[in-house]
């Protein structure tokens, strides 16, 4: 049996694409695990402290996940969510859409999950402002 390991000294792949002043499109490379979800997190608060009001998570990219990205991503939809944001998500990676579309339920969110980045995109600039 073949097992991945987290290339540690790696550095923390994530990416935040402005789209005009109010909309943000943050990515994360294909670990989702502590030390890259953190980072994460930090680049979808600067990009709201930035003025985005609509943000997609862009975990399209995501390969492997751990109970820690998971909790990260929670906390921070919770969060983002509080502040006012619209926010929708793009995952394909099998393990995380199942989470995605059944832990949201027990934090009380509302987190639409599709499987592009354009889909999620469009979901957000639909709703009402």
């Amino acid at each position: 049996m073949a097992t991945q390991v987290h290339p540690v000294d790696q550095a923390p792949q994530a990416t935040v694409r402005m789209l005009g002043e109010s909309t943000a499109v943050i990515s994360s490379g294909a670990w989702f695990s502590a030390v890259t979800s953190a980072a994460f997190a930090d680049m979808a608060a600067e990009a709201h402290d930035a003025g985005a009001r609509e943000l997609v998570m862009d975990l399209t990219g995501v390969r492997a996940v751990d109970a820690a990205g998971t909790a990260t991503l929670g906390a921070l939809s919770e969060q983002l969510e509080v502040a006012g944001c619209h926010i929708a998500v793009a995952a394909t990676h099998p393990g995380l859409v199942v989470w995605l579309t059944s832990a949201p339920l027990d934090l009380d969110l509302d987190l639409p999950v599709f499987d592009t980045v354009e889909a999620a995109l469009a979901d957000v600039l639909r709703r009402p402002v």
